[in-house]
């Protein structure tokens, strides 16, 4: 079955914490997430989050990784293995304000094995 990458990117306001979702897992059969980035555009010393938020409950909820940032611009979240994604899961990525006028860009990376022998155009 082919596999379609997915890529899911934004930018936030200057100095204002941006949370970034991924679309809800709704048909795969199988969906992984491979990879998150977060860039700032100066050095910041903060803590970014990558969570997943369970298509079923909040209790099933999981905080993936953090990313701290010690006079730093850029962060990756790069798993061992890729990480499945059930039904309903969503992917949040915390960026918090780095002050002033810096922002934050994110960018979660997805794939999913695309269940026809046709891709969507």
């Amino acid at each position: 079955m082919p596999i379609l990458p997915i890529r899911t990117y934004g930018i936030g306001a200057g100095n204002t914490a941006y949370t970034l979702s991924s679309p809800a897992v709704i048909q795969s059969k199988r969906t992984w997430l491979t990879a998150v980035y977060i860039t700032y555009s100066a050095n910041v010393s903060v803590s970014g989050t990558v969570t997943i938020n369970s298509g079923l409950d909040a209790a099933y909820d999981v905080l993936l990784a953090t990313l701290v940032f010690a006079s730093e611009r850029y962060g990756v979240y790069l798993p061992e293995q890729p990480v499945p994604l059930a039904l309903g899961d969503v992917v949040d990525v915390l960026a918090p304000a780095g002050g002033g006028t810096i922002t934050a860009a994110v960018e979660i990376k997805v794939e999913h094995e695309y269940p026809h022998e046709r891709m969507p155009a």
